[in-house]
């Protein structure tokens, strides 16, 4: 059984789907170089007491104190998340 267009849409409001047909390096190796921004971007998030709030389009938006209170280190926290993602990207 196949679901429609619409209706995964309507499931799945959030979600985005890029099909291509592999003819095209280049979409590939963007693809690729995103997942893997991604994935080094939420490796470092999960040492941190903070939160991913958003992904959207090259924004990454992160919070602290707010699923787990933290007294006063949630600036310390996002400056220190800052600080390793740069990092990150840098090597």
């Amino acid at each position: 059984m196949r679901t429609s267009e619409s209706s995964l849409k309507d499931r799945y409001p959030r979600q985005r789907v890029l099909h291509r047909d592999g003819t095209d390096s280049k979409y590939c190796k963007v693809v690729n170089l995103l997942n893997a921004l991604y994935t080094l971007f939420n490796a470092i998030i999960s040492n941190y007491d903070v939160y991913k709030d958003e992904s959207i389009d090259d924004a990454y938006m992160l919070v602290s104190c707010l699923l787990i209170r933290n007294g006063s280190r949630h600036a310390g926290m996002i400056a220190s998340t800052a600080w390793h993602l740069l990092e990150g990207v840098d090597s």
